[in-house]
């Protein structure tokens, strides 16, 4: 008894010693109070010693569930999920759990949440850049996207020409407009020509992306910034003590002046100037043309200085430009595979459609047979356009983006005809450089360009609730929620009703996904968002006590999930009908249920059952894990399972238990608990005390007795060594299945005690030495 006794304790020092001293050192984000105090530490085993690491475990598991965001967006830990959408926003939804289990308010937390997730972002197009700056630089697909780069922005320059000729020939006629009716003494309502083209969006700065954030480098520097060094170009336009300065003044790093480029031209094919793209921020300079011109128009109108022929000479004009336009965009579609005869028939062809001062300087031609010949050489041209555009295509050479003369043939009338095409041209240059980058992501930098496009989505809720959360605060309440009371007292009113759900609408227009919003939905939305928030019990309470950190940490993953799946938006495809942002976003579908499952580890934890919650949490990561197409890519999350796996349930009973005598039979099921036998095939080295069961068999011989009938005879009989046994782990870094060898030292074989005789009547041996017992054997 003693013995067995002994040896117990033994286990259970020596696996104490091994989950303190070496096992739990990987963990130190979940368990930094044990780490902290035990880690380094020779401890003697005694009932103190238990109590202490006892109340260390109860004070790391409290704050679990806290500290599972860290974990979770540790890239040694889950790296390669970043780029699985559903582990990303399960991610999110523990980070706003954890504030608001923190008694940071929701309306508090959401902004924070988003916030932080917009710096991983952030972070994460830093880290992609660099990336493939330091892997691809030298690269086929890096040299695209320069290519694609220098593309865009030769058609920029092309469509701002168009768009400031097309502004300098207003003027003209607007002078010409206000003289007239000023010698009238007519009053015209026609803003001033400058007032209404000097708008900051309609400006170069716009254009070049830095009117909004003065940056040291405008557009016209992509191409160098990209190639790592300045253009010959633009370094033969340095003229001044500032340029040296700027450009020459320290030594240019070429690894930063490429990801600064990649950071541009990845921004060039999005959000270009107050949320809007650079192809629309052309569009509206080109509408707010035809717009000054409409109204040029009445205002000649209205003092008496139209031609009647205007109209019709317009018209031409535009066909004219909308020709020459479409002539350039296509020539320089096929510049790759144009011949010199096709270069000459381009240029004579836009020579022909441009150039009419034979027509226009005859002295004996009147505006009348001005108009006829220009009629008629513009479908003259537009024919023979058209054919060798044929020509050139049947060749068959492989050309890649969309063909201008498409454009040009399904476009109807319309007003500043070539700005039009040359904005479209410049749009497809842009698709071209957007999927010109989207190739070098994925074959550079796969897993960051994923985790950054799965921040997308979840930041536009974020930020949408932002703002409902804004919009439903109580001003007159230290900026707390209206209480449903008063939301329901509103909304019975139908004028107030009207007014908070318009207001509502309003506040959600300011979010980046698009559509409009239901009021109808918005109204249940907020209806059900602050009855949820009612329901949770007062502070002070035993309830809000207990659970108030589930309470807190439901409510904000209820209201994200209600976000998702209630129709706020309208539907374009389907007028008159709403949708949900997992409609929109398809890649949140899976998120409201993932993130349920999640609330049951704070559960656990809330109502004090460690051991529910660690089982829960093993759940998890190994849920986590199945997600990943290399499970075992990553040693650092395998030791967190194997920890948990391991030493899980102990931690859990050792701080769920409420008696000594729960906290006694622990150490005895850990120190001799079922398949114990089988940690030899986990450890690379184990020593243990071990007894076998087993059958001793043989031959015997009696020597002196009286009562042997026959001296020699066989003998069956059960054998217990018991010794200690040292095993070593072969190929377990190499192989699914490693196998162990042992070499057991036996000292003591207990199965004597079942075959001694002890009747002192019988003849022979009857008094058990320790001699009968005390076998030494290998």
């Amino acid at each position: 008894s003693f013995l067995v006794e002994r040896a117990g304790e033994e286990v259970v020092i020596t696996y104490l010693q091994r989950l303190l001293g070496r096992d739990i050192k990987y963990l130190e984000v979940l368990f930094p109070t044990v780490i902290n105090s035990y880690g380094n530490y020779n401890f003697a085993y005694s009932t103190s010693f238990l109590a202490s690491l006892r109340e260390a475990f109860y004070v790391d598991l409290q704050l679990l569930d806290l500290r599972l965001a860290e974990l979770l967006s540790d890239p040694d830990f889950f790296g390669e999920l970043q780029a699985d959408p559903v582990f990303y926003n399960i991610m999110a939804v523990y980070v706003l759990s954890s504030l608001v289990q923190q008694e940071v308010p929701v309306v508090e937390a959401i902004p924070v949440v988003h916030n932080f997730l917009y710096q991983r972002y952030a972070d994460d197009d830093k880290a992609r850049n660099l990336q493939i700056v330091n892997t691809a630089a030298d690269k086929p697909a890096y040299a695209e996207v320069v290519a694609a780069s220098e593309a865009v922005l030769k058609e920029l320059t092309a469509a701002y020409l168009s768009l400031y000729r097309a502004e300098e020939a207003l003027l003209p006629r607007y002078q010409l407009v206000t003289a007239t009716a000023f010698m009238r003494n007519e009053k015209l309502d026609l803003p001033p020509f400058d007032q209404f083209f000097d708008q900051e969006k309609y400006s170069l700065a716009a254009l070049l992306g830095v009117a909004e954030d003065p940056q040291p480098y405008d557009l016209t520097y992509l191409p160098s910034l990209l190639k790592g060094r300045l253009d010959t170009t633009i370094a033969a336009g340095l003229t001044t003590v500032a340029d040296y300065d700027q450009f020459y003044g320290s030594q240019i790093v070429p690894t930063e002046w490429r990801a600064a480029g990649l950071a541009m031209a990845r921004r060039l094919t999005g959000e270009w100037y107050n949320h809007t793209s650079l192809g629309q921020l052309l569009r509206q300079q080109r509408e707010a043309l035809i717009q000054y011109d409409a109204l040029l128009l009445k205002a000649e109108e209205r003092v008496g200085i139209t031609d009647p022929m205007q109209a019709q000479t317009e018209r031409v004009e535009q066909g004219l430009q909308q020709l020459s336009a479409s002539l350039q965009a296509t020539a320089d579609y096929w510049s790759e595979v144009l011949t010199a005869d096709d270069e000459q028939a381009f240029q004579l062809l836009q020579k022909l459609a441009t150039d009419f001062r034979l027509i226009e300087d005859d002295p004996f031609a009147n505006p009348s047979d001005v108009l006829s010949q220009k009629t008629q050489r513009l479908a003259a041209v537009e024919e023979r356009f058209f054919a060798l555009n044929g020509r050139i295509a049947a060749r068959g050479d492989s050309v890649a983006g969309i063909n201008p003369i498409r454009l040009y043939r399904e476009r109807p009338a319309t007003p500043l005809p070539g700005q039009l095409v040359r904005i479209e041209v410049l749009e497809t240059r842009l698709q071209e450089l957007s999927e010109s980058l989207e190739n070098l992501d994925a074959a550079y930098a796969p897993n960051l360009s994923a985790g950054r496009r799965n921040a997308e989505p979840i930041l536009k809720v974020t930020e949408l609730l932002s703002l409902a959360f804004y919009g439903l605060q109580d001003q007159s309440a230290d900026q707390s929620l209206i209480t449903i009371g008063r939301f329901d007292t509103l909304l019975r009113d139908p004028l107030q009703r009207t007014a908070i759900l318009g207001l509502l609408e309003q506040q959600l227009s300011f979010s980046r996904i698009g559509g409009g919003i239901s009021s109808e939905g918005l109204g249940l939305f907020a209806r059900t968002t602050l009855e949820e928030l009612a329901a949770i019990p007062p502070k002070g309470t035993p309830a809000r006590d207990s659970l108030g950190g589930y309470y807190l940490a439901a409510f904000a993953t209820h209201t994200l999930n209600r976000t998702l799946q209630m129709p706020l938006f309208a539907n374009p495809l389907n007028p008159g009908r709403t949708q949900s942002l997992v409609n929109i976003y398809p890649d949140l579908a899976d998120v409201p249920s993932a993130t349920e499952n999640t609330l049951d580890v704070i559960y656990n934890l809330k109502t004090k059952n460690h051991r529910r919650a660690l089982s829960s949490f093993l759940l998890l990561m190994q849920d986590l894990t199945a997600m990943l197409d290399d499970p075992d890519g990553s040693p650092q999350r395998e030791k967190v399972i194997d920890f948990i796996r391991q030493y899980g349930m102990f931690i859990g009973g050792l701080v769920d238990a409420d008696r000594p005598e729960e906290v006694q039979y622990l150490l005895q099921t850990m120190a001799d608990p079922p398949g114990s036998s089988q940690v030899k095939r986990r450890e690379p080295f184990t020593a243990n005390i071990n007894g076998y069961v087993g059958i001793s068999l043989g031959q015997e011989r009696l020597r002196g007795s009286a009562l042997a009938t026959d001296p020699a005879f066989a003998t069956l009989a059960p054998a217990m060594p018991v010794g200690v046994s040292f095993s070593r782990l072969i190929g377990y870094d190499r192989w699914k299945y490693p196998q162990s060898f042992s070499l057991f030292f036996s000292v003591l074989d207990l199965g004597a005690l079942a075959t001694f005789n002890l009747d002192q009547e019988l003849p022979g041996e009857n008094e058990l030495r320790f001699q009968n017992v005390l076998k030494p054997g290998v």
